[in-house]
């Protein structure tokens, strides 16, 4: 046995006699005693690398196309007691987009789709209008953080998969993955970016079942206003009267429930005036309320089609893409129903449709879904853009009753480039907001005619005078020229169509640019205006009787420059004028919402110059018939009529502007009416002239008794 061996054995030996020997004291063999194990250290286990979470990745790029800005009809707002004066009905919704034509070179292009991009200014109203030319203009394109993970996009467009592989893309995801790796700082067509929102949102919604998303272009700026493309017509320029050409489409989704109840007959019945009916008409709207100088004939210069049974809710169109009309209601829809107007004119009527652009605009009535951002009554571009369609769009529920001429009137003076009439409401703390709806005399703010199918209410003075349907009887400096006070007979906007007072602000005219040499003229004025409703005449019968025979007086600084307004500035009602009715102020109160009642309405409306708080132009209504008023339009800087010196109560002018001149103004001292007010000085005393009392008589004399 090798030695080894024995060892080993020897060493067992030797511990199973120790462990059977019973006097083995462990205590005192410390070299047989062993610790507790160490532990063992392990390294830590490797972290198993995963990704940061997923960021959205945006890309800029420069586009150029022609504005086009539509504003959605709000309904009317609840009525609730207790409101605060300044919380007004939600703003109407502003859509704004940039459109070419596909093939710009073409004649016909018109006729075919023109591709359009929506911006999103992020809530902002920019000082841009319908039909202005933009070049350069800075948007943004956002992939979501799901979309950018699909295409292993991080932050900085820098590849987010770090492990070296790639996941394999579908052509969709493969296409959108290298045009934000291309596009980022370039300019780019507004075809291209529509490919690119396209994508986005067909990326998006892969695999999700009734999935739909909304993508727009985040615009960071206006860019260059490289021009104007010029509205289309609608105008009235130097009294020459307009001729209003469309075509209206009845479109409808039966498939998804969205169906209308009239047939074309019925509703051009409605839109077009028929005197056996005494019903009110879109035609007649028009002749009635621009005397005449904007017409709406019917059948042959405008047309009704339909009702067009749209197909399929959801799909895609050339114009905007993706769209789902059974839950949503913005451009890509509208642009959907647009495109499926022309491709159904094209089969049925191409003479027509050859002649699209004979025809100024293009009005579409659609039952839009039943969800809250799909209430509003109807939507249109305000101005028409000269190189793009004219759109309008009236959301005619299926339970509507008839053809509602208000509503599409409203949207169809919304493409003459006007935008919504609005009031200036102040506060008790002297707040002042306006609500863009608040002016309820007007067809674009809240005036809704008393009969709302036989009646009408026209436009307010700013509003006309904007349209060139009325003109004012006179235009003046609010200084009056050196004078001291001016006074009207004022005419009702019913009775002719010179029928205001414009008191201009600023002396001069101011220029904004539009680009390309055009420009749009400004200046601040009042309009003051006597609405009165007239015996047998259509003009303003349906105005309410709270707003009947009463002077109204509006600011805006619009001028007749046949350029579209600008949304964010709409024509302000400032204050509502009447006669004390025996020395009392007549109280505007019955039968209208609480939040359009004026309350005790004043006779004076005055008006201080920020540039010298003593001078104050003043409008005062003195009397009223039916057919007029007579108004007065003063001017001063004086507080008291005897600021002005001896002079001024004695030249037999009303220097103060407080109604009252000379010696009839209590302010001055010697006036009629101090001496009126001052009491009789008492009676002079009565003095008696009596003879004077007679002397006393001579005290007696006083005896001396000597012998004292």
């Amino acid at each position: 046995m090798p030695a080894r061996g024995v060892l080993v054995l020897g060493a067992l030996a030797l511990l199973c006699s120790l462990a059977l020997s019973s006097d083995v004291d462990f205590k005192e063999r410390p070299w047989l005693r062993r610790g507790p194990p160490r532990a063992i250290r392990r390294p830590p286990p490797k972290r198993s690398s995963t990704p940061a979470p997923a960021e959205p990745v945006s890309v800029t790029v420069l586009v150029s196309g022609e504005v086009a800005i539509g504003v959605s009809h709000q309904e009317n707002h609840d009525d609730e007691a207790g409101f605060d004066a300044l919380d007004f009905p939600p703003a109407p919704d502003v859509s704004y987009s940039l459109g070419a034509p596909l093939n710009a070179s073409s004649q016909d292009s018109q006729a075919t789709a023109a591709v359009k991009i929506p911006l999103d200014f992020g809530g902002e109203r920019p000082d841009i209008v319908t039909g202005q030319l933009l070049s350069d203009v800075p948007i943004s394109l956002e992939l979501p953080a799901e979309v950018a993970e699909q295409l292993d996009l991080g932050s900085g467009l820098a590849a987010a998969n770090t492990t070296g592989t790639r996941r394999r893309l579908s052509e969709d995801q493969h296409e959108l993955r290298r045009a934000m790796l291309e596009f980022h700082g370039t300019r780019r067509s507004l075809g291209e970016v529509r490919r690119v929102l396209d994508l986005i949102n067909a990326v998006q919604s892969k695999g999700l079942q009734g999935a739909f998303f909304e993508t727009k272009a985040t615009a960071q700026g206006t860019g260059n206003k490289a021009g104007y493309g010029g509205v289309k017509d609608l105008f009235v320029v130097g009294g020459q009267k307009v001729q209003v050409s469309s075509l209206v489409f009845l479109m409808h989704a039966p498939s998804c429930g969205r169906q209308l109840a009239l047939s074309a007959s019925q509703f051009a019945d409605g839109f077009f005036a028929n005197p056996s009916t005494g019903f009110a008409s879109v035609e007649r709207y028009h002749t009635v309320c621009s005397w005449g100088k904007f017409t709406y004939p019917p059948r042959v210069t405008n047309r009704v089609y339909g009702p067009i049974d749209i197909g399929a809710c959801r799909g895609s169109e050339r114009s905007m893409g993706s769209f789902d009309v059974s839950s949503q209601c913005g451009d890509r829809e509208f642009s959907a129903l647009m495109d499926k107007a022309k491709a159904w004119l094209s089969r049925t009527e191409p003479d027509t449709f050859r002649r699209w652009k004979e025809f100024r605009r293009i009005h579409i009535v659609f039952p839009l879904a039943d969800t809250p951002e799909c209430g509003f009554g109807g939507i249109a571009d305000v101005g028409c853009p000269g190189g793009q369609d004219c759109f309008s769009l009236v959301n005619l529920r299926p339970t509507a009753p008839g053809v509602q001429p208000v509503l599409n009137m409203h949207e169809l003076v919304h493409n003459i480039g006007l935008a919504h009439s609005g009031r200036r409401v102040c506060d008790s703390s002297g707040r002042c907001a306006v609500d863009e709806y608040g002016d309820p005399t007007c067809i674009m703010g809240r005036g809704i005619p008393t009969r709302t199918t036989a009646s009408y209410v026209c436009l307010n003075a700013p509003q006309a005078y904007k349209g060139g349907w009325a003109n004012a009887i006179e235009e003046i400096d609010y200084r009056l020229s050196g004078q001291t006070e001016k006074t009207y007979q004022l005419p009702s906007m019913a009775t002719t169509d010179r029928n205001f007072i414009r008191i201009v602000l600023a002396p001069t005219r101011t220029q904004v640019n539009l680009g390309g040499g055009t420009v749009k003229w400004k200046q601040a004025a009042f309009f003051v205006s006597y609405r009165a409703k007239q015996p047998g005449k259509e003009y303003d019968n349906g105005l309410n009787a709270d707003y009947d025979q009463r002077v109204y007086v509006h600011f805006w600084d619009e001028t007749q420059d046949a350029v579209s307004s600008e949304l964010g500035n709409p024509p302000q009602l400032w204050q509502v004028l009447d006669v004390p009715v025996n020395g009392r102020a007549p109280v505007m109160s019955a039968g209208t919402e609480s939040r359009y009642r004026f309350g005790a309405l004043p006779n004076v409306f005055e008006y201080r110059d920020p540039r010298d708080p003593r001078a104050r132009t003043i409008v005062r209504i003195k009397s009223k018939t039916l057919d007029k008023a007579e108004v007065s339009v003063c001017y001063t800087a004086l507080t008291r009529e005897s600021d002005g010196g001896d002079e001024a109560c004695t030249d037999g002018k009303d220097n103060d502007c407080d109604g009252l001149a000379d010696d009839e103004d209590p302010d001055c001292p010697d006036s009629a009416a101090v001496q009126r007010r001052s009491p009789p000085p008492p009676p002079p005393s009565r003095t008696f002239k009596r003879p004077p009392p007679p002397s006393p008589p001579p005290p007696p004399k006083k005896k001396w008794n000597r012998g004292h």
